[in-house]
């Protein structure tokens, strides 16, 4: 499996797996979005099939952002080869986006507002607790300063990222919508590419497919033909909805105990996971499948 992985990046993206997951320090190349993301998925994917070959299927899936692919996948919505050619053209249109960044930050969605300011917007909201904003890397270091000051036990992280995910429309000001200080947004600027992009590559599995809750929409999805193109630049452009969609998820299975498998890398969802269900009594037990800096 993890040959037919090489071949599929070395086909559309001239990279091999192998070799970039070795590499370390200046020699890797993982901070690129062309490389992070296809390899990201290519792992999450190696996990899923690993998980399968155990008797492991899913019963409802969800994705974080680009996660969402691997989501599609084992929700038997999506190709693997499919899955690994959106991840890696969804990295290089990002490339091409106005550099940004990426803050997390330990409060909710409602109480974040009062934080947005100029060229900052929203990206994530990952738990009832948690969210992470985008934008210019000034004005979210200027957030970052203003919530320190009024609430100095929040949890503040700069993420290392060179883009803004997740962002759509900016406004320079908060005032009309056409006022000539309104710009489009950091990945909306790159949006209409990566729809076309998209479009010549999508081949989805016309079966039967495990419940996905959408983190674009909120809800769930049960058709594959619903993981168009215009869903996948939405997947780019708009917040993810993490919280809110993991809440509909586990409010689906009646109050029964919830195994909750974390598919990637590490277990960067653990946190957001644990205060989502604890928020709404749920009882769960919660696995990651790989954790950094871990051999077991």
């Amino acid at each position: 499996m993890l040959l037919k992985l090489r071949c599929v990046l070395t086909d559309h993206c001239g990279c091999h797996l192998e070799e970039e997951l070795v590499k370390t320090g200046p020699d890797s190349d993982i901070d690129r979005p062309d490389i992070a993301q296809p390899l990201c998925t290519a792992v999450q994917i190696s996990l899923v099939n690993l998980l399968r070959t155990w008797g492991i299927a899913p019963d409802n899936v969800i994705g974080h952002s680009s996660g969402e692919f691997a989501a599609a996948y084992s929700a038997n919505a999506m190709s693997m080869d499919t899955a690994i050619i959106l991840a890696y053209t969804r990295g290089k249109v990002a490339q091409m986006a106005p550099e940004g960044g990426m803050l997390a930050v330990g409060v909710g969605r409602d109480e974040v507002g009062q934080y947005l300011a100029s060229e900052v917007e929203l990206a994530c909201e990952n738990s009832p607790n948690s969210v992470t904003l985008a934008g210019s890397r000034d004005q979210l270091e200027h957030v970052a300063t203003r919530i320190q000051n009024e609430q100095p036990d929040t949890l503040l992280k700069m993420l290392p990222v060179e883009r803004a995910y997740h962002s759509g429309e900016s406004f320079v000001t908060h005032t009309d919508r056409f006022n000539a200080n309104w710009f489009s947004g950091f990945m909306a600027s790159v949006g209409a590419e990566y729809e076309e992009l998209t479009r010549l590559h999508l081949v989805n599995h016309h079966e039967n497919m495990a419940p996905m809750y959408s983190t674009v929409t909120g809800t769930v999805i049960t058709n594959p033909s619903e993981l168009d193109p215009a869903y996948w630049r939405r997947s780019l452009e708009s917040p993810v909805f993490f919280s809110t969609a993991f809440q509909n998820l586990a409010s689906s299975t009646q109050n029964k105990h919830q195994v909750v498998i974390e598919i990637g890398p590490n277990s960067a969802l653990r946190g957001p996971i644990q205060q989502i269900l604890r928020s709404i009594s749920m009882s769960f037990t919660y696995c990651a499948t790989m954790r950094s800096n871990e051999s077991n």
